[in-house]
């Protein structure tokens, strides 16, 4: 019976995103797109999937064009869900586009902050985070101006009404604000599911505390761990747990008093689960919580949590969950040796990684030149000059900025991806490396920022890299540029795996 009413408003929109999921690429056609030696074959291979949209693409053309294209293949999925839903799923589904709009708005306190050009800024939004307010955000000439805006104007009004003060918006405390809004939209999103008298008691209700509480927890762990040696105190650490999920509150609590990654780890022991990925990845008295040679790093294991919770939601009927697991964000660099897949620690560095996220969406790597190659130290990109090296480049904050050492981040493996800098502090910029090796003696100078998680392994890309020939300078005889580097939605592969 449940089925039958649930079908009547909802069962066309679970219908569509059932095919879109069966629609996404296969194993079968990854190992295909291995196998292409030009972009004529590679778009050969997305036609089944991108035809459409790839259709009316004319040669010569980039992988930026394709990546562009499978972008605007999933907002447009997307807003014809939108378009199809009603009641209780078409408010569920705004919610789903609030995290994008918490981004988008960031980015914008950020451009106005440093007195960046917003309208220019507004090409980086992304399009899931657009809202028919958003353009109004740039006729704000200063950070009260932008408030009042965002207070009165946007779908996030909710979120900062109480929360925030005009007084919080500056460098210090933008990534407290962002974990603010993150928290406040868990926890309306988690009740929304499990009070709306059309989702009480569903199997809506039940997947969605789930993932919701997933990801409260893991917020909260990873706060937690990135505050150490941070000027963030205790009391304020708290603030930005959400108030859901299995460690809330006895976990929470602990967790607010933890000092160190054994603390945390003995604060998540109430949840065995979350006691083993801790052992998984060595996160205690030694671990230094970004994996260590085939050890997965703590956030590898979450992400095939994630991964697994959108999965099991597709065994599921009759529930708006299916929606949310379609939606997850992967990344990924192409160079024309092939590919390296990023994870980025957004919210460990979250000023290095929006830096970082901003240059890309604006195409500022694409094309520059991997410049430095020392074998079994390190590979260096990121400055798109016509000499490069020479300049550390200029970041969206208009000047160096400062460092942001973890000390659960280490240079303790291949493949760590971490910025450059003149050899003093606080002046990173646009330039960042690859390490082809650990080398602990970059701990407590370079910022790491993320890591490589495909095309670091034996034979793969890195390793091409590595066996480039130099000269004395330790600059590649034969030039070899970045791409692009592009942000993918692909919720059911493993996290960096995309189509292009």
């Amino acid at each position: 019976m449940e089925g039958l009413f649930f079908n009547v408003n909802s069962g066309y929109v679970e219908g569509i995103v059932r095919g879109y999921r069966n629609g996404l690429l296969t194993s079968s056609n990854y190992s295909n797109l291995t196998q292409c030696e030009t972009l004529e074959d590679l778009k050969l291979q997305l036609t089944p999937s991108y035809g459409e949209q790839l259709a009316n693409v004319a040669s010569p053309f980039s992988t930026s064009t394709i990546a562009a294209k499978a972008t605007e293949k999933l907002v447009q999925d997307f807003r014809y869900l939108r378009a199809q839903a009603t009641g209780a799923l078409a408010e569920f589904m705004d919610f789903l586009t609030y995290s994008y709009m918490i981004d988008n708005v960031a980015l914008l306190i950020t451009g106005t902050l440093h007195e960046r050009d917003t309208k220019d800024l507004l090409e980086r939004c992304h399009p899931l985070g657009f809202f028919e307010g958003l353009p109004a955000l740039c006729v704000a000439s200063n950070i009260d101006e932008l408030y009042s805006i965002v207070l009165v104007e946007t779908p996030l009004a909710p979120f900062f009404k109480n929360n925030l003060r005009s007084a919080d918006l500056d460098d210090l405390n933008i990534e407290i604000v962002r974990n603010t809004l993150y928290k406040s939209y868990l926890e309306a999103f988690h009740k929304f599911c499990t009070t709306d008298p059309g989702l009480k008691g569903t199997p809506t209700a039940e997947l969605m505390s789930d993932i919701l509480g997933f990801e409260a927890d893991r917020r909260a762990i990873n706060i937690t761990l990135n505050s150490f040696g941070t000027e963030l105190s205790k009391s304020d650490r708290k603030k930005l747990y959400p108030e859901i999920g299995k460690l809330y509150p006895e976990g929470s609590l602990m967790l607010s008093r933890a000092d160190d990654p054994e603390a945390v780890r003995l604060a998540v022991e109430i949840v065995g689960e979350y006691r083993s990925f801790f052992d998984q990845g060595g996160i205690g008295q030694s671990g230094s919580g970004i994996g260590v040679g085939n050890q997965k790093s703590l956030e590898d294991i979450f992400y095939q949590k994630e991964m697994e919770l959108a999965k099991n939601t597709f065994t599921h009927h009759f529930t708006f969950a299916v929606v949310y697991a379609w939606l997850k964000l992967q990344e990924q660099l192409h160079t024309e040796l092939g590919d390296l897949k990023i994870e980025l620690f957004c919210e460990a560095v979250p000023k290095t990684t929006e830096n970082f996220l901003a240059l890309c969406a604006s195409g500022y790597y694409d094309g520059c030149t991997f410049h430095r190659s020392i074998p079994s130290f390190i590979l260096q990109t990121g400055d798109p000059s016509s000499n490069p090296g020479k300049s550390l480049g200029t970041p969206i904050y208009g000047a160096p900025f400062e460092d942001e050492i973890r000390p659960s981040l280490r240079h303790s493996s291949r493949g760590i991806v971490s910025m450059a800098n003149s050899g003093k502090p606080n002046t990173n910029g646009t330039q960042f490396f690859i390490t082809y090796a650990k080398h602990p003696h970059l701990d407590g100078k370079n910022t790491i920022f993320g890591k490589i998680i495909d095309g670091a392994e034996e034979g793969g890309t890195l390793e091409k890299f590595e066996k480039l020939q130099v000269d004395k300078k330790h600059r590649p005889l034969e030039n070899i540029h970045v791409l692009n580097i592009t942000i993918h939605a692909n919720p059911l592969a493993t996290r960096g795996i995309y189509s292009t």
